[in-house]
């Protein structure tokens, strides 16, 4: 009786010991899972936009070996928001008429356009049949960014169409409910000013760029050496994106320039 008491006894700790280790790792996990401070949520909410599905349209030239020529195309499609799909689908034919298919007047659809950028191609070769190098296009739109009422999304394109090397550029489309046409930098922040001096601050800071010195002096190709902001600007559960694409403060081989400044240093300062 009492060696089985002794037992029970000894049964008993050994359980409560591995329930104690293991609410022990739970805490130390769910600490490990919290944000930093920096990373928080500009506006938290349980509801965010989301997109119903995903689009995928691709193309291939006719051709007996890979790699083919290809042309493909990503984007989210929104059920209870018909008005961004429309925005989305403009903004990829606008990038596709205006940056890869002369003879395209923008009135095309997506799958039109990618047969044209196909035809391209083909003729090229006919052309010139010692060019045999494929041709590569790839636009996809995720979404970077999401609450009950805006949506950033990130347009990623990369190409090869001839020349030295592809070519990539990152582009972002802010939506606000119930608006028909992509935001522009004056709908999502109050005081331009302002945030520019944020954001050279957070630039220099990053890039160890002491204030005085020239932007010039570290590689950077601002215009009169002066601090703007990029043309590209979104957002991220991190915070708002400043992407500055190849070329366009640097030389194409520093690649491209990107900074993420905290949504805690801009409080009061965005009307998303």
């Amino acid at each position: 009786m009492i060696n089985s008491l002794k037992h029970t006894t000894h049964s008993f700790k050994y359980l409560f010991f591995l329930l104690f280790i293991q609410f022990s790792c739970s805490v130390e996990q769910s600490k490990q899972e919290q944000p930093a401070s920096d990373s928080i949520v500009f506006k938290e909410s349980k509801n965010v936009i989301e997109a119903a599905e995903t689009i995928e349209i691709e193309k291939k030239s006719n051709c007996n070996a890979e790699p083919c020529t290809t042309v493909s195309i990503t984007y989210p499609r929104f059920e209870s928001f018909p008005n961004f799909n429309k925005i989305v689908e403009d903004q990829i034919v606008k990038v596709l008429s205006e940056d890869f298919i002369m003879e395209a007047d923008g009135s095309e659809s997506i799958e039109e356009l990618e047969n044209l950028f196909i035809k391209s191609y083909e003729e090229f070769v006919a052309s010139f049949p010692e060019s045999q190098t494929p041709w590569d296009l790839s636009i996809n739109v995720s979404t970077s960014y999401s609450t009950a009422e805006f949506v950033s999304l990130e347009m990623s394109t990369s190409s090869y169409t001839g020349g030295a090397h592809p070519n990539s550029t990152i582009t972002y489309i802010n939506l606000k409910k119930g608006d028909k046409k992509p935001l522009d930098l004056k709908d999502i922040i109050k005081n331009q000013k302002q945030i520019t001096q944020i954001a050279e601050a957070e630039f220099r800071e990053y890039y160890e760029i002491s204030e005085g010195n020239a932007f010039s002096d570290y590689g950077f190709t601002f215009e009169n050496d002066e601090f703007s902001l990029p043309e590209a600007i979104g957002f991220s559960n991190n915070g708002m994106i400043l992407y500055y694409n190849s070329y366009e403060i640097a030389p194409y081989a520093n690649g491209p320039t990107d900074l993420t400044i905290p949504f805690s240093k801009l409080e009061g300062l965005l009307k998303i």
